[in-house]
């Protein structure tokens, strides 16, 4: 296979005819599989922690080349082998760290293609503080998971349903297929999707929630009082004190930011922010006057700020002060 084409499969910009050349390949030798999505694998965690080993990259190039081409992946030019390296490079210099249950998606994905289909395994993750992982199930389906969440799954999908648990945030891809409905168990909230894409929050601190990017999606209560279908751009907010609440016309880039690294918040309160700062810098933060926490910050930061960078432009608003103390932050209000 052209070095390319799998270029273009690990950054998502084949095209329907060239995904559909790497079916075929993936068809024609089912041990090809193996090596494609273990570097896809690799790849869907480049953002999460970052180090740089050479020698390691050498090794694990070295490896990876020789299985490539005793599986026929054809690497002959050396500009070629230069560009697969600096492929693997960028995978292999990024890693999430997870606690993973059984095994990883590739052997969901043998477990798929197997004639031979042995019992499913449960698997289940839990992602740290200060970190995001993304994963692609048996089928197809594609799953972002926010720091300090956990997540449960199947390594094979059954033929009549696909089931998976959250607890924290995720953003989905749902792959479509409708003889078996995707059903995400939340908590206090339930989902049931055909195909689309949306965004679930399901933090123990806070109100559920969901909000609709693309398609459609049935939401129930945990305990089946109430049930509603979302629209694009619909978003449920839900908690036992305060009820249902459906909010209309939701920007829905704010609710899949933290997929890119980015942190938006329009009139939030500072405490709401803080927990977000909390989990993606995996600090603590203390915020000492309770009026201040209620003070309400319209603010966007990219992935490459650093929690020094964002303390340092909320105290420009002259509005706070704060002091770091090993891994805990203390904000104290400037008024008096």
């Amino acid at each position: 296979m052209d070095e390319d084409l799998l270029l273009k499969f690990l950054t998502r910009t084949a095209d329907e005819r060239e995904l559909e050349e790497i079916g075929r390949w993936i068809r024609s030798d089912k041990k090809r599989a193996d090596e494609l999505f273990e570097m896809e694998r690799l790849w869907s965690l480049r953002d999460e922690l970052r180090y740089s080993d050479e020698k390691r990259l050498d090794e694990a190039y070295k490896e990876l080349l020789g299985r490539l081409e005793r599986r026929g992946v054809g690497v002959r030019k050396e500009r070629r082998r230069s560009r697969l390296r600096s492929i693997l490079a960028a995978c292999l210099r990024y890693a999430a760290i997870v606690v993973l249950v059984s095994v990883v998606s590739i052997e969901a994905y043998k477990y798929a293609t197997a004639e031979a289909e042995p019992a499913p395994v449960e698997n289940h993750i839990q992602v740290p503080g200060g970190q995001r992982v993304l994963l692609t199930l048996s089928d197809g389906t594609r799953v972002w998971l926010n720091a300090r969440s956990e997540f449960s799954y199947p390594s094979r999908f059954s033929k009549d349903a696909r089931n998976v648990r959250l607890e924290g945030e995720g953003f989905f891809e749902v792959a479509h297929d409708a003889d078996r409905p995707f059903v995400v168990k939340g908590g206090l909230l339930d989902i049931k999707v055909l195909g689309t894409k949306f965004n679930m929050r399901n933090y123990e601190d806070e109100a559920s929630s969901v909000t609709l990017v693309e398609g459609k999606v049935e939401v129930a209560t945990a305990d089946e009082g109430e049930r509603l279908t979302l629209r694009p751009r619909e978003q449920v907010v839900y908690s036992p004190e305060t009820g249902i609440t459906l909010n209309r016309d939701v920007d829905t880039d704010v609710w899949r930011a933290w997929t890119k690294g980015e942190l938006i918040f329009r009139n939030q309160p500072l405490r709401a922010i803080c927990r977000e700062l909390e989990r993606k810098f995996n600090v603590r933060i203390d915020i000492r006057d309770p009026r201040l926490a209620e003070e309400l910050f319209t603010c966007h930061f990219d992935e490459t700020v650093g929690i020094q960078d964002v303390m340092s432009l909320l105290g420009e608003t002259r509005k706070l002060t704060y002091s770091f103390e090993k891994n805990n932050i203390i904000i104290r209000s400037l008024k008096k």
